[in-house]
């Protein structure tokens, strides 16, 4: 088992460049500089992104 550690989601953020303007349109991949992994989970992750506007 992989051992637990706290992650400051306000710190990811820090790390993140505001994306102004989302809409569902937008490409599938976005430049990665918007969003970010924050932990491995089971078969996936949890991921953080910072955007302003619509995703769906």
């Amino acid at each position: 088992m992989t051992k637990k550690r706290a992650i400051s989601i306000q710190n990811s953020f820090k790390s993140l460049k505001l994306l102004e303007n989302r809409t569902p349109n937008m490409i599938d991949h976005p430049p990665v500089q918007y969003f970010s992994q924050l932990a491995e989970y089971r078969n996936g992750g949890i991921f953080i992104a910072h955007y302003r506007g619509n995703s769906e």
